[in-house]
């Protein structure tokens, strides 16, 4: 395995890696496309260091995405890299957002995307983990989403 950085700060977002497999996200402020492209090389690097890997994404100051960012992340993410996705804290345009991104991905791809089932919501950060672990396990997640 390669030496992989423990954390990342793009714009106002703060990344942090937890081994073995964890990326905690705080999302801060309005996510533009030159973010998008710096988002999607850490979760590269993370995967190529490591395989695939758990997301947790904290959305409590998240405002949304610009129309530029939200289509490069449906060309370019590649869902081999994720094991599964919890949103933090994620309001209703959130759970909007991530429902579009699966639907993009397989009307653009022809096929179902490997996360359907595997995007949760969680209202505090223990039980945010606690589906991680049950993930891990091979249980799924049974969000409160």
């Amino acid at each position: 395995m390669t030496a992989l950085a423990r954390e990342w700060r793009i714009g106002e977002s703060l990344f942090q890696f937890e081994p073995p497999d964890l990326l905690r996200a705080s999302y801060h402020g309005r996510l533009c496309e030159q973010q998008a492209v710096h988002f999607l090389r850490v979760y590269e690097e993370i995967f190529t260091a490591t395989g695939p890997f758990f997301l947790l994404g904290d959305m409590r100051t998240a405002t949304g995405l610009e129309p530029d960012a939200q289509r490069y992340l449906n060309d370019h993410i590649q869902y081999a890299w994720l094991q599964g996705v919890v949103y933090l804290n994620a309001r209703l345009a959130h759970r909007a957002l991530s429902a579009g991104f699966l639907l993009a991905s397989e009307m653009t791809r022809s096929q179902t995307s490997p996360l359907a089932g595997r995007i949760h919501f969680a209202t505090s950060e223990a039980e945010a983990r606690g589906i991680i672990a049950r993930l891990r396990a091979g249980e799924g997640g049974r969000s409160t989403g």
